[in-house]
């Protein structure tokens, strides 16, 4: 007997702004009616991240931040208590930001970024794969950022994109969870969440609110910007 599932992938970033307040959103019906009717019975299992996956999601972002070839782009690696942050967030199978005070104060940053993302399927087998995909997916949307303006275009999400890339973030943490879905007990949602240190996407006063900002500069040889005692690698 053959069994059809689907699959529906929704990302979520935050763009910190002047006050930190701008979101990129993308949500579908199901979401919108599960934020207002949220149970605590709604986490099905909290991931634990392998060292294999913590590895390769460091890995990814890294090799995704040496292709801009950037002036100024600083190596990334894993931070335990950013991740247990990321862990215990979402955990609550809640797709929607943490606060900005919640992300406040963490492993000595005074505010961290958080890139999100969730899969929604009606197969009860529980694949872990989008944890590591899910980078690419945030990735994916440089399609959708000009650089000279440092900024999306229109209607469309690059949060994500300028999060992983930006240069002066060299930290993360992530944490997933497998949820219950909104309105069928087929299947589950497995939300994912990196948080990242220090947080990227913020503006400069005179900036427009829509724009997310630049990540990156690009004057000079790569690694030319950098502090003369750090070392530049790949």
């Amino acid at each position: 007997m053959a069994f059809n599932f689907y699959f529906t992938i929704l990302l979520l970033s935050v763009s910190i702004a002047q006050a930190f307040g701008n979101d990129y959103t993308s949500i579908n019906a199901e979401e919108a009616r599960h934020r207002a009717k949220r149970a605590p019975g709604d986490l099905l299992e909290t991931v634990v991240l392998t060292e294999a996956e913590k590895i390769e999601i460091v890995r990814l972002h890294n090799q995704y931040r040496s292709r801009a070839n950037a002036s100024d782009m600083l190596a990334m690696s894993w931070d335990n208590t950013i991740a247990q942050f990321a862990s215990n967030y979402i955990s609550n199978c809640d797709f929607a930001h943490s606060t900005n005070a919640q992300r406040s104060s963490i492993s000595g940053f005074s505010i961290i970024g958080e890139n999100l993302g969730t899969q929604i399927t009606s197969s009860n087998i529980r694949s872990r794969d989008y944890i590591l995909s899910v980078t690419q997916a945030w990735h994916n949307e440089i399609n959708d950022y000009f650089y000279d303006t440092f900024s999306c275009i229109a209607n469309k999400a690059c949060g994500h994109y300028t999060q992983v890339v930006w240069a002066k973030t060299y930290k993360i943490g992530c944490g997933a969870a497998f949820c219950r879905r909104a309105t069928s007990t087929v299947g589950y949602r497995l939300l994912v969440s990196c948080n990242y240190g220090p947080a990227g996407n913020f503006l400069n006063n005179t900036a427009q609110p829509s724009r997310v900002g630049r990540p990156f500069e690009r004057k000079g040889a790569p690694c030319s910007q950098c502090a003369q005692q750090d070392t530049c690698v790949d």
